[in-house]
């Protein structure tokens, strides 16, 4: 066999073998050439089938999610619903552990009932619980009332917060919201820190975004137009809580730091910058001057983290501010030399150099006079006087500071015989035949004394039987070192004519004896009835009572009792400036 025939037959062994692999049926060998073709050969389809899922129930995890937020609660607590809505009133507060029974469901599923405690029953969003077993097996009892954009008032709002007419701290206040009062929020201002809302009867407003909890985000809100409103420029950026009346000015962010005054409920305040756990801010006055207080008591309507951290934090200083121009200034002498010799004296015999003490009738021994300056003021134009509040109000007096103390040598109805006489002393305090006066100035040991007395005496007595009591009180005073501050007696209904005689007499004495007066009786001549109330005695009191006999608007200087305030401030920082230095 040639070469040629030895490899004829090798290929047509290979090609068998080839095909046999291919073909279900054998293929004998043979010699004969096999023509292999590009037909495709047919390939038998795949069979496709009906897939059937066998319905198997998902079992509860070991570990459900539970998600709690704004609306669910906080913490360690879960809040109860009367009904199954966002809006309804949180009637409950309980702990995460508390044991329930749930009893039923709304067909949402995004609502429970449940009983717990001593047969309490509430509603409370699902997401917030875990169930025993599957949602589905509770029976409907409830039809959910779901509504978008729902906040709470903060949980921490303890006395609550205020629900304004308009973006801003000092618009009219609408209504009061207790803490966790739902709100349904339907839009905001451009800057996102005011947002509008309505409750659930129908009251609708403005409050500060920090104030309430969502669980969504503000940004969603639609941005109102607020007519006449620049959102750029926010003036105020906090105010006292209405609670916090008397809230401490400090020169420092902590309690052991110097007082530097007392801020009034509603003040109104601009931020400076905050300590880095916002635990504190330096805040601003309208008056100008500024000190560090606690954010606990503050109604705050800026986000926080947009206000500069102070790590280092030195003393705020009073800053010098001018008197308003065409302002009271019924300052009619501060006191030359003898005052200044008296005031020497008394510090050298142990008197107090921030202390005052009052000797006067039911003119001076009223809260109408000064005593609310310890629960805040408002100087508003007369901001220069708030060092010279601030150095008397840390002052020891009998029982408090000399604005709040109580005065031996001050009562009602008293007249000048009485502030003379023993019999009228307090005997817990005063030694046997001591007068009021003398007991007042060595028990309390103050550096000076606001005298004024006579308008119980007007109807009885003549100017010169006056004007000799007027000088005993006096030299009672100076006996004890102690600086008498005297003042015109203010107008009176009847007897006007010996209040005039009375005034010049006073007038006389402060100037013979180098003493300081203040002419109140100036200060009230012109003012409506003269500043004096229905009796045609006693000093009219403002619309706002008592906290406005120490808010110096122009309003409430046309009453009595408010200029008598701001007179006696006046006077006393003279006093400071010109003697107690």
């Amino acid at each position: 066999m040639n070469t040629k025939s030895t490899a004829q037959r090798s290929f047509i062994i290979l090609t068998l073998l080839l095909a046999a692999a291919c073909s279900a049926t054998p293929v004998p060998p043979t010699e004969t050439p096999v023509v292999i073709t590009t037909t495709p050969i047919p390939r038998t389809p795949v069979p496709t089938f009906d897939r059937v899922e066998t319905a198997m129930p998902t079992p509860l995890p070991t570990e459900p999610l539970i998600v709690r937020d704004a609306m669910t609660g906080e913490g360690d607590t879960l809040y109860i619903r009367p009904k199954p809505s966002a809006m309804a009133a949180i009637s409950d507060t309980v702990a995460v552990s508390t044991s329930f029974n749930f009893v039923g469901r709304t067909a949402d599923k995004r609502w429970v009932q449940a009983t717990y405690g001593d047969s309490q029953t509430g509603w409370l969003l699902t997401r917030a619980v875990m169930l025993p077993s599957a949602i589905d097996n509770l029976p409907i009892t409830g039809t959910a009332e779901n509504v978008d954009f729902v906040a709470l008032v903060a949980s921490d709002a303890a006395d609550g917060i205020s629900l304004y007419a308009s973006p801003h701290g000092t618009a009219e206040v609408v209504t009061r919201l207790p803490a966790l009062t739902p709100l349904r929020l339907d839009g905001r201002r451009e800057d996102g820190i005011w947002i509008h809302g309505l409750t659930a009867d129908s009251k609708e407003g403005w409050l500060p975004r920090s104030l309430v909890d969502v669980n969504f985000d503000p940004d969603l809100l639609t941005v109102l137009n607020v007519e006449g409103l620049d959102n750029g420029q926010e003036v105020v950026q906090a105010r006292v809580l209405d609670s916090a009346g008397g809230l401490r000015l400090r020169q420092l962010p902590n309690t052991d730091a110097p007082r530097m005054g007392n801020l009034d409920a509603g003040k109104e305040l601009t931020l400076e910058g905050r300590t880095a756990d916002n635990a504190w801010v330096l805040v601003k006055m309208p008056e100008g001057y500024e000190g560090w207080t606690s954010t606990a008591y503050l109604e705050i309507y800026v986000d926080l983290s947009s206000v500069d951290v102070i790590s280092d934090p030195q003393p705020v200083q009073f800053v010098e501010l001018p008197t308003p121009e065409g302002g009271p200034q019924v300052v009619a002498s501060a006191g030359g030399g003898g005052a200044r010799t008296i005031y020497a004296n008394g510090q050298a015999a142990g008197n107090q150099r921030n202390v005052f003490s009052k000797v006067g009738d039911s003119l001076t021994d009223t809260p109408n006079f000064l005593r609310a300056i310890v629960n805040g003021y408002n100087l508003r134009d007369y901001g220069y006087l708030l060092p010279t509040i601030q150095f008397f109000i840390g002052g020891s007096a009998l029982n408090g500071n000399p604005f709040n103390s109580a005065s031996i040598s001050a009562r009602a109805s008293w007249g000048s015989v009485s502030a003379l006489d023993p019999g009228s002393a307090d005997p817990g305090r005063c030694n046997s035949g001591e007068t009021p006066v003398a007991c007042e100035m060595r028990v309390v040991k103050p550096a000076i004394a606001l005298v004024m007395i006579g308008t119980n005496d007007a109807p009885a007595y003549s100017a010169d039987a006056y004007g000799e009591r007027l000088r005993q009180i006096i030299e009672i005073c100076i006996q004890y070192n102690v600086v008498p501050v005297l003042s015109t007696l203010p107008p009176r209904a009847q007897f006007n004519d010996n209040i005039i005689a009375y005034n010049q007499v006073i007038t006389s004495m402060a100037n013979s004896y180098g003493v300081p007066l203040t002419d109140l009786y100036s200060a009230l001549i012109n003012l409506p009835d003269h500043g004096y109330g229905d009796d045609g005695i006693h000093l009219s009191v403002p619309p706002g009572g008592v906290p406005a006999t120490v808010d110096f608007t122009q309003a409430n200087l046309q009453y009595g009792s408010t200029m008598r305030n701001l007179t006696t401030l006046q006077i006393l920082d003279s006093v400071l400036k010109n003697v107690l230095y």
